[in-house]
């Protein structure tokens, strides 16, 4: 039997080890044995589970272009009272370093801007209307 200390996460604790040789190394199994130090420090009490964020409200209306994700306007391509052709390109989004086109759903004017360049927005947020 050898014995041996053993860190781990900053604790010391001391183990015994066997060697088995030839069949009982083959036939015996496996056992857990309990460490000779001090105890497991007990687990911290289970945090309260913090309630959900309440949904917002849905204000968009049927010529509402809203942000598909959260992240940054990176640059605005229309300008209000310019017409627009389904898949216009109307801005640029930013999100996880990835530059994605918000295009037209609609064919329209634009009537409104809700939203400027280097402004952060969230999923769902109105950016701007297409009337």
């Amino acid at each position: 039997m050898k014995c041996y200390r053993i860190k781990v996460e900053g604790k010391l604790y001391e183990v015994e080890v066997e060697e088995i040789q030839g069949e009982a190394a083959q036939s015996e199994p496996a056992r857990q044995v309990q460490p000779k130090s001090a105890p497991a420090p007990a687990a911290p009490p289970p945090k309260a589970a913090a309630p959900p964020p309440a949904p917002k409200p849905s204000a968009a209306g049927a010529g509402d272009v809203t942000a598909p994700m959260g992240g940054k306007v990176i640059s605005i391509q229309v300008n209000k009272g310019d017409t627009v052709a389904v898949e216009d390109v109307l801005l640029t989004l930013e999100a996880m370093k990835l530059e994605n086109e918000i295009r037209a759903q609609q064919e329209g004017t634009v009537t409104d801007i809700l939203t400027s360049e280097g402004a952060t927005v969230e999923a769902g947020d109105v950016l701007l209307k297409i009337g």
